[in-house]
């Protein structure tokens, strides 16, 4: 808790609420961003004291989320925009693929990723998949060019297919 949750840490005090109350009444407040007047929290704080008493710890958390969306939307958007980075940072990190070649043709993988990217990869697979079976696969090859050339053009050519015996 900070300087500006003196209110709590009366009410605290007094037994007005219990240290966990306190301690997520405090949170509230510290997420409020110094921009908003002094004032503002500590009323703020007194509802929250005043709330308290008659509401559970799981309704006072979402009073508590309410309320700094209300006295500051500013700085709670600047909070959950850190919470959204660190999530997909902590997706990205955990982010694992593997796949090999099957002798029977067919290729097993498995994974996990994030879901935007899981999304990418699933269009991805969707129009490979959807394709024409008659059609053999298109694979894009660059031509490498002199500096004062033009820029490159993209040449389709077919895959060789190979039959197993």
């Amino acid at each position: 808790m900070t300087d500006r949750t003196g209110v709590t840490r009366q009410a605290w005090a007094t037994g007005k609420v219990s240290g966990e109350q306190a301690v997520l009444i405090g949170a509230a407040v510290d997420k409020l961003s110094p921009t908003v007047a002094d004032d503002v929290a500590e009323d703020a704080q007194a509802d929250l004291v005043d709330h308290a008493q008659a509401l559970t710890f799981a309704q006072l958390q979402v009073v508590a989320n309410h309320l700094v969306e209300v006295v500051d939307p500013d700085g709670a958007d600047a909070v959950l925009a850190e919470q959204l980075e660190a999530e997909e940072a902590r997706a990205l990190q955990q982010t694992t693929f593997r796949g090999r070649r099957g002798f029977d043709g067919v290729a097993r993988f498995s994974g996990r990723m994030p879901n935007v990217a899981y999304d990418m990869l699933s269009t991805a697979l969707d129009a490979i998949a959807s394709r024409d079976a008659t059609t053999p696969p298109q694979q894009t090859v660059l031509v490498p060019v002199h500096p004062s050339a033009p820029p490159p053009v993209s040449v389709h050519r077919p895959r060789r297919r190979t039959r197993h015996s």
